[in-house]
């Protein structure tokens, strides 16, 4: 299928999340989809299922790297609202944190600042993690198509 229906497709499935957990895998794999706009679906997609995408972690760090500014923003978002599982990002979150875009360092940060406090409070796992709490506040730059510094 074109990037259209792809996108709208990771889209759809990320909105479906309580019934549609079996859809993670083909989320993980169209992170490495050739359109960016598929990449940034699925990473947006892959942290509304919360905790419940931990095996998901490993390929949204790697999207911290992606040549798109919007790719690398979802990732960092998603990896704070999937929670303590993410924690082995901290590495890549942190390399994050000198992005040239100020709304990829934003989410990294805020996801950072969310797997450290998680990390440090006792008793809590992260299973159950709220999806929302790194939800991105500033949706006005969602870096789509934005290659460049801002």
């Amino acid at each position: 299928p074109n990037e259209d229906v792809r996108r709208a497709s990771a889209i759809a499935l990320g909105q479906c999340r309580g019934v549609a957990t079996s859809a993670i895998p083909s989320l993980t794999k169209a992170l490495k989809d050739s359109n960016e706009d598929v990449r940034q679906a699925a990473a947006t997609s892959l942290g509304l299922f919360g905790a419940v995408a931990t095996t998901a972690t490993q390929a949204l760090t790697a999207c911290l790297s992606d040549t798109t500014v919007g790719v690398r923003k979802a990732a960092a978002t998603s990896l704070g609202q999937i929670g303590h599982p993410a924690r082995g990002a901290i590495a890549g979150l942190t390399e994050r944190l000198k992005d040239p875009n100020e709304g990829v360092r934003k989410a990294a940060l805020k996801s950072f600042e969310y797997l450290q406090r998680k990390r440090s409070d006792d008793g809590l796992d992260g299973a159950g993690a709220d999806a929302d709490a790194c939800e991105d506040e500033d949706d006005d730059d969602d870096g789509a198509g934005d290659t460049g510094e801002s």
